[in-house]
């Protein structure tokens, strides 16, 4: 397994607004990408920045989605984001039953 952590800092007062459109816009994209396992969200108390980890079946699927999709996703938050998110991958060697 696979792992995107991308880190977003957020605009004040958007973190009602960046919740809603990861919920209503970016999970229904992921869950349609081919490899997509899960995806987490870490907010931190102030709201100012986020932390959103996808879990893949393998590198592969998850460099497929970022060459696919990541854009588009980065764009639809592209309003509640201060700058450009960054992004850094992981191999998974433990997972929750």
């Amino acid at each position: 397994m696979f792992a995107r952590c991308v880190t977003m800092r957020l605009k004040p007062n958007t973190a009602a607004h960046f919740q809603q459109t990861m919920a209503s816009e970016v999970l229904p994209m992921l869950k349609r990408q081919q490899g997509f396992h899960d995806d987490m969200v870490l907010m931190s108390p102030d709201g100012r920045e986020a932390i959103g980890i996808s879990i893949w079946d393998s590198q592969q699927a998850a460099e497929t989605y970022s060459q696919q999709s990541y854009t588009e996703i980065k764009q639809k938050l592209s309003n509640v984001t201060e700058s450009t998110p960054t992004l850094k991958t992981y191999d998974v060697f433990m997972t929750s039953i």
